[in-house]
Order: C-alpha cells, then sequence, then structure tokens
C-alpha cells in the first residue's frame, strides 16, 4: 500500500461507530430521563418532599444542577 492510500474500512470499525452511536444515544436519554425527573420534582408539594425525607431546599438544589450533572 502506497503512503496515499487509504486503509479500507474493517467490520471492527463498524462495530466501534455503532458502539459509540449507542453509547452517545444512552447518554442522551439519560440526560433527558433526569431533566424529566427535576421537573417532576420541582413540581411536588412540600407535604409530598417531607414524606419522601426531602426539604424544598434539598429540591431547590437538586433541580439547580445542570441535566448532565448526576
Amino acid at each position: 500500500m502506497s503512503t496515499t492510500e487509504l486503509p479500507s474500512a474493517t467490520a471492527q470499525d463498524g462495530v466501534v461507530r455503532r458502539d459509540l452511536v449507542t453509547s452517545l444515544i444512552d447518554l442522551l436519554l439519560t440526560w433527558h430521563e433526569r431533566a424529566q425527573e427535576r421537573r417532576c420534582l420541582a413540581s411536588r408539594s412540600d407535604s409530598f418532599l417531607a414524606d419522601c425525607g426531602l426539604s424544598r431546599c434539598d429540591v431547590e438544589a437538586e433541580i439547580r444542577k445542570p441535566f448532565w450533572r448526576g
């Protein structure tokens, strides 16, 4: 092979790409779910939160986090 030729794609390259795409989709779904859960938590009443052992202050701290932070 000359130095100007590009190596052909292998089956392993396809697997790596598929794994990367799968990982990216999983990450995006995790972020989406996290954002939904925080919105739901924010909408709960103080009495519900107290039953769960949480204060409004705890919830405020949680919902201020960006979606990418766990």
